[in-house]
């Protein structure tokens, strides 16, 4: 599997992909001829990071968005104390645990139970992966939504 780092053509966002290209030790290309050549790429763009797969028929981006995506309407249409994890933790009782999440991910459980007020730990494994939710994270941080602005302080 090839990776590469790519960002739009402005300089805040070439900046960001340089120093993530760098951190992950991975290629940052700056021409978009030259990502061609890579299976998937780490793009900055105006919605932040996204990790696209290249070729033809590709599917969509992949990206962490805890303000505008499937997280945030789970959020405020449902995201209650019911959730199997919530139960798991015993939330429907009463309890509010301080949460390790050891396996991130995306982050959908951690955004889940810092919704119900758990604090919550992150841990991710892949640098990629851990890359995409710190994006998520610091764009959920700069909400203009209080209750959001919340969530991201757990």
């Amino acid at each position: 599997m090839r990776l590469a780092v790519t960002a739009q053509p402005t300089e805040p966002l070439r900046l960001r992909a340089e120093m993530l290209a760098s951190r992950l030790g991975l290629i940052y290309c700056s021409d978009p001829g030259e990502a061609s050549g890579f299976d998937f790429l780490l793009c900055f763009d105006d919605g932040g990071l996204c990790l696209k797969r290249t070729g033809k028929g590709a599917p969509g981006p992949v990206r962490v968005d805890f303000v505008a995506g499937r997280q945030a309407w789970r959020q405020q249409h449902g995201g209650g104390k019911g959730q199997l994890i919530a139960r798991a933790l015993g939330l429907h009782k009463g309890a509010c645990p301080e949460v390790l999440d050891a396996t991130a991910g995306l982050g959908n459980d951690s955004f889940a139970l810092a919704g119900l007020g758990c604090r919550v730990t992150l841990l991710e494994q892949s640098g990629v992966v851990a890359a995409l939710l710190e994006d998520g994270l610091q764009r959920l941080a700069q909400s203009a939504r209080p209750e959001l602005e919340a969530i991201a302080g757990r």
